[in-house]
């Protein structure tokens, strides 16, 4: 009998160890994966990867600007029959209208041989306020792990053993939510690549005032977009904030951390997927 006691005494050192390891794995891997995503969401489209950026620009002037030159075209001629017909009825000419087609065909040209220009303008700005708040908002978390240890060290053999069972578990959990974490902020990316690359079809219809709404869409979107950055990096400083309170709070009690880890966790994941439609139902983006 006591024999098995040392025995398994000999082995609660080295599983002590271990899950002190875990702990500081974990630490460092939220807060390198939190450090990249911050970085992620607060990166323009150019500054994320030259040659997508290049890839939507030479997209923009190959494919979409000519598409919108007919958009215009067709926009105008619409335009100009029931600027007339409306009016007068084709009896009664007046100059004036003539000339306010004139300004919303230029303008209208303007906007789509800038579209590109226009849209980065809408996502800098946006990007400038994302990269203020990541500065502000997201801090490395920190376990104490002097508490930590000791409230280990107080466990049973057995209780031991399941510990390091579910924290190994809970390492492979929080892998798989960095994961999750990483999609849900590259994902956003390669949208911001989808709206400027097409920016010049909506920005051909925002003159007109049939459809004009297209246009209005477009940049709602585009500042939505924006906007979740903001929301992410929101997430993220509140999620460090309270697991640097549950560390405090709870004296470092393991299984309090534990559980309350996961459960911050798998909320911020939560709360990330909303993060579009919070920003969209903002600005009443579709």
């Amino acid at each position: 009998m006591q024999l098995a006691e040392k025995f398994l005494n000999g082995l609660k050192q080295p599983m002590i160890d271990n899950c002190m390891k875990v702990f500081e794995n974990m630490q460092n891997m939220m807060n390198d994966q939190m450090t990249k995503a911050g970085d992620v969401v607060s990166q323009t489209p150019q500054a994320y990867n030259s040659d997508l950026f290049n890839l939507a620009k030479s997209i923009n002037e190959t494919a979409v600007i000519p598409i919108a030159v007919l958009i215009i075209t067709f926009i105008a001629i619409y335009e100009i029959v029931h600027l007339v017909i409306d009016r007068n009825n084709f009896n009664d000419f007046e100059t004036f209208i003539f000339f306010k087609w004139i300004f919303k065909t230029t303008i209208s040209i303007y906007l789509v041989s800038h579209a590109f220009e226009f849209s980065m303008a809408i996502f800098d700005v946006m990007q400038s306020v994302i990269r203020s708040a990541s500065g502000v908002s997201i801090e490395q978390f920190q376990v104490g792990q002097d508490a930590m240890k000791a409230s280990i060290e107080k466990m049973g053999i057995v209780d031991l053993m399941f510990f390091t069972t579910q924290l190994n578990a809970m390492q492979m959990i929080v892998w798989a939510l960095g994961i999750v974490i990483w999609v849900i902020c590259v994902g956003r990316i390669i949208e911001m690549y989808f709206i400027i690359s097409v920016g010049a079809l909506p920005f051909a219809t925002l003159t007109s005032s049939r459809y004009g709404h297209i246009g209005d869409s477009y940049i709602k979107s585009a500042v939505a977009l924006g906007l979740q950055g903001l929301f992410i990096i929101i997430t993220l400083g509140a999620w460090s904030v309270f697991v640097q309170s549950l560390t405090v709070a709870k004296d470092g009690n393991p299984w309090t951390f534990m559980f309350s880890f996961l459960a911050a966790s798998l909320l911020a994941v939560i709360v990330l997927f909303r993060t579009k439609s919070a920003a969209s139902a903002i600005v009443s983006a579709a």
